[in-house]
């Protein structure tokens, strides 16, 4: 039976609860998480959509900057860099290390020959590329990008939590019901308590709560119980 007269409704020490959350089996209180490589693939234009080029002179720069641009739109700007070398006549293509670019001759064969390539790669990390005049620009045509997620490190999450209530006044029952974490509380007409915890769950109860909502046990199970006094 719960009883809430003045001089007990106040928690006077540090009352605490262990609560073991939900699992599919009771082996042991932790829960493995392991994560899954997970790979994506992305097709990436080699020009800016209906954008004209005209200067063709000055062609490799601009399109160095639309392929960068392209990537950024597609959501995954940064996963490969062009740098273009204004004095060298160079580009410097940077690859993060989980992704991978794949050019084809099939796909880009003017990028291609643009980039001094004469078959299909696969580029990864950091490669510089002697860039050759194109008479034309390379509409239509465009590379993949393969990004494979860098999976977690399968750990250990702790499934037991020590949950502690607050030192201080509670004005009511619903107050100090409110306090517990993952559990439901209901006090009935009687003055005992309806306790519900999930299924699968166990609760072990401090000493003082323990009295406090009339149980006799410390520790009690997933379902629902009432109170023994």
């Amino acid at each position: 039976m719960l009883n809430l007269p003045r001089e007990d409704r106040i928690i006077r020490m540090s009352e605490s609860f262990v609560f073991r959350k939900p699992s599919k089996t009771n082996k042991d209180n932790h829960l493995k998480i392991i994560a899954r490589n997970l790979k994506r693939h992305f097709i990436i234009r080699t020009t800016r959509f209906n954008h004209k080029y005209t200067d063709l002179e000055n062609m490799h720069h601009e399109l160095f900057q639309h392929i960068n641009f392209n990537l950024m739109q597609t959501g995954i700007g940064g996963a490969a860099d062009f740098i273009f070398d204004f004095k060298e006549n160079k580009v410097e293509i940077a690859v993060q290390k989980n992704v991978k670019l794949e050019l084809r001759l099939l796909y880009a064969p003017l990028f291609m020959r643009m980039l001094s390539l004469t078959k299909d790669i696969v580029l990864t990390g950091k490669s510089m590329h002697v860039l050759q005049k194109i008479d034309r620009p390379p509409l239509n045509e465009y590379f993949r990008v393969s990004i494979t997620d860098k999976p977690t490190v399968p750990e250990k999450v702790k499934k037991t939590e020590h949950l502690q209530l607050e030192v201080r006044l509670y004005k009511n029952a619903e107050k100090l019901f409110s306090s517990f974490k993952h559990l439901a509380f209901n006090l009935l007409a009687n003055k005992k308590v309806k306790i519900h915890i999930p299924d699968t769950s166990t609760v072990t109860f401090q000493d003082g709560l323990k009295d406090l909502l009339g149980l006799k046990q410390s520790t009690i199970y997933g379902g629902t119980h009432i109170s023994d006094y």
